[in-house]
């Protein structure tokens, strides 16, 4: 798949086309694996072991009312594939 037509699934209105992009494409962008870990929970151990999702700029989880997205900002690297 081209990587402009990746780019372009990951803004898909359709929830569960971004969905699939981010978990079976490698070219997935972090921004997208993070908005699915943080909005679909059931996804998040495999989304965990993706090499492209997003260890640094976490702060924007600061206050968020989900304790898993507390922790992982607070440790984003113990958590590895």
């Amino acid at each position: 798949m081209p990587v402009e037509l990746v780019g372009t699934l990951a803004l898909d209105d359709d929830e569960e086309a971004r969905i699939r992009l981010a978990c079976h494409h490698g070219l997935a962008p972090p921004y997208l694996l993070l908005d699915i870990f943080v909005t679909r929970p059931a996804h998040r151990p495999h989304l965990l072991t993706l090499p492209a999702f997003p260890r640094t700029g976490l702060t924007h989880l600061i206050g968020h009312p989900d304790p898993v997205l507390l922790w992982l900002m607070r440790n984003p690297f113990l958590v590895t594939a």
